[in-house]
């Protein structure tokens, strides 16, 4: 028992090296990013995790999709699109019945005489205007523009509602893990407050020698398993919370 014990100690430090490893990775990273000095060290304030309620979970589905559809920027991008497609499909329509209209002016001297002179010469003005409609190919070039712009059209629209479809599924899938993630942080604090109360039994058992000092160890164990269960349960609760956010149409720098 002393040896699994010493065994169970040295496991225990070994992670506990591996987490602070991964700390001060993840702070290099952070510092990165924020275009801080390499000398600072970037620690976390709070001492325990805790959930972040980006999004309030009572709020029905098809109001956060209804929200997502209004503030995604993508939705605005393929509506202008289809707007452009539309005006242009209308300009392939109408444009060959708008007349095209020529201005030209031209203004000198003018006069004449026998021989090679040049007499009685005085200041002249032209005015030019002209109206006219083009048909490209007889009219059969314009039949293809037209439906060349039918096509680019269809296609807009196409492409927006795949989009709406994307954004749907989206807001969905992060919907249901948020509350998945929920419901599983209640089940991870009952598993801690279970293995919290095993250890103090089984420790005061042992101390007592009314039980094995297996008993204790493997208690250990298992609060150190429900702890890590609930760390990277709220852990994954709140990397939902952002996906969900952020598929809403929203920036988490907009979070205060």
């Amino acid at each position: 028992d002393v040896q699994r014990a010493e065994v169970e100690r040295l496991i225990r430090l070994g992670k506990l090296e591996v987490a602070r490893g991964n700390l001060a990775i993840t702070g290099a990273e952070l510092a990165r990013l924020l275009h801080l000095e390499a000398g600072v060290e970037l620690q976390p304030v709070d001492a325990n995790i805790a959930a972040l309620p980006l999004i309030d979970s009572t709020k029905p589905l098809n109001e956060l999709v209804a929200a997502a559809l209004e503030s995604r920027p993508e939705i605005r991008q393929s509506q202008a699109l289809i707007n452009r497609a539309e005006q242009r499909l209308k300009q392939s329509k109408y444009g060959p019945l708008v007349p095209n209209i020529a201005l030209g002016a031209s203004t000198g001297r003018f006069g004449g005489g026998t021989g090679g002179a040049f007499d009685n010469t005085d200041n002249r003005t032209d005015l030019n205007a002209l109206v006219f409609w083009r048909l490209n190919n007889f009219g059969l070039g314009e039949k293809e523009r037209i439906k060349e712009k039918r096509s680019i059209l269809a296609q807009s629209k196409h492409s927006q509602e795949g989009l709406i479809d994307a954004i749907i599924a989206e807001v969905k899938q992060a919907y249901v893990e948020v509350t998945s993630r929920q419901k599983q942080i209640i089940i991870a604090e009952d598993a801690v407050k279970s293995a919290q109360s095993s250890f103090a039994l089984n420790h005061s058992r042992t101390f007592e020698r009314q039980g094995l000092p297996i008993e204790m160890l493997q208690a250990i164990q298992s609060l150190a398993s429900a702890r890590q269960y609930y760390l990277d349960t709220v852990t994954a609760f709140n990397q939902a919370q952002y996906r969900l956010y952020t598929s809403l149409g929203q920036s988490p720098s907009n979070q205060k």
